[in-house]
């Protein structure tokens, strides 16, 4: 009789113990999937090291269209497309491949920011090593940049926390708390699937008005066909005599005036007079909006950062009467495009060419490979030298004129 009952205490006993036990806690559904924790997420840092060019083979939308050759580069190639790596396993998951623009072979920084609405992946630089199409919408800090790379949207800042049952009994079940600040939450929901690339627009046909800043060096030259009867057919060579011009930039045209000309005159004849050249623009302006980048057509005109120059609407005393854009050729310190004249038989064809003059700058010469200071320049080596800012296939040219652009 003992011996049963002390079996029965101690079988009551177990199921006594069993039923006491606290279960691990755990949500009633799979909502743990979409938590991820703010301290694990917000303010941390990684580095993006970049590798080798990634060469893009896609064609330009009008390419088929598009006769003439246009090449604006004033970064010298330095930034391109790249592949790279991340040292954050978190950022990689998030970055999911998104393509990456900057120096190859360098080391960038990157951080993921956390609020209330969304994740956004930042890849951090110094301005010089950012193409300048980034730092249009990249968010200053300092004196770095933020260029936005993805955003995720947040779906609540919540805590966890245990239920109660009716008689107000702590449960093994986990609940979520919705708070109202990401400082009050420990941790935060994210849909990973539902990341947005940030979107820029192309502005590759595009100069910051800045860029036309200061007094440059003109030149117009009439290229004459190989082998064309000058005499029989009135070709006249224009002279290329080397002006010195500076830009006024407006809300529709942008005129290349005599470097004395006083910019704030308002009388016609004298803008009209000093008038070298006019060219037909298109002002542009951007913003940033649902994380991605759009014209912002509401700025004032003449406020716009930006100029597309419509390099084919060059206006000249000595244009011809039908003109054809061959070729536009836009680099750092210099500029220069070529027109093939239509009206004439044998197609003859204008270079203007445009040297920026940097006063601060020594004259030099290249004497047998080798750049020697002068203390003066010759009209004859200026000549040159503007000339040679659209004549790759002219090496000596070439060499003189980087030696004065530098």
């Amino acid at each position: 009789m003992n011996k049963l009952l002390l079996i029965s205490l101690t079988f009551t006993l177990m199921v006594t113990a069993a039923c006491q036990k606290t279960r691990d806690a755990a949500f009633a559904s799979n909502e743990e999937q979409s938590l991820y924790s703010v301290s694990q997420y917000n303010g941390t840092m990684f580095d993006i090291q970049t590798g080798e060019i990634i060469m893009t083979t896609q064609a330009p939308e009008n390419a088929s269209e598009q006769e003439e050759q246009v090449k604006i580069d004033l970064e010298g190639g330095a930034f391109t497309q790249v592949s790279y790596k991340v040292s954050s396993p978190i950022a990689e998951k998030l970055l999911n491949g998104v393509s990456i623009f900057g120096r190859p072979n360098f080391k960038y920084q990157g951080v993921i920011k956390v609020t209330e609405k969304a994740v956004t992946v930042y890849k951090i630089s110094k301005a010089e090593d950012v193409p300048a199409a980034e730092a249009t919408y990249a968010v200053k800090e300092g004196e770095m940049l933020l260029i936005p790379l993805v955003e995720l949207p947040v779906d609540g800042v919540v805590n966890v926390e245990r239920k109660k049952n009716e008689m107000g009994e702590v449960t093994s079940t986990k609940v979520l708390k919705d708070e109202k600040s990401l400082a009050q939450a420990e941790f935060f929901k994210m849909d990973i699937t539902k990341a947005k690339n940030f979107t820029a627009v192309a502005k590759a046909d595009l100069l910051p008005v800045t860029y036309f800043a200061g007094e440059w060096y003109f030149a117009e030259t009439t290229i004459l066909p190989e082998g064309a009867p000058q005499e029989d057919l009135g070709l006249k060579p224009i002279k290329t005599d080397i002006a010195r011009v500076k830009f006024a930039v407006g809300g529709d045209t942008m005129r290349a005036v005599d470097s004395k000309m006083d910019m704030t005159s308002k009388d016609k004849s004298e803008w009209n007079l000093a008038t070298t050249m006019i060219l037909d623009i298109e002002r542009k302006a951007f913003k940033v909006d649902a994380f991605a980048e759009k014209e912002d057509t509401e700025m004032k005109l003449r406020s716009r950062p930006f100029v597309k120059v419509e390099f084919a609407s060059a206006r000249t005393i000595n244009s011809p009467e039908s003109i054809k854009l061959v070729s536009v050729d836009v680099a750092k310190d210099h500029f220069s495009f070529v027109m093939e004249d239509k009206s004439n038989i044998t197609r003859p064809r204008i270079r203007y060419s445009f040297l920026r003059v940097k006063k601060d700058a020594p004259v030099l010469a290249v004497r047998g490979g080798e750049q020697v200071e002068k203390k003066e320049q010759t009209e004859q080596e200026t000549t040159e030298a503007v000339q040679a800012t659209s004549d790759a296939s002219s090496p000596a040219l070439t060499a003189t004129a980087e030696t004065q652009a530098q």
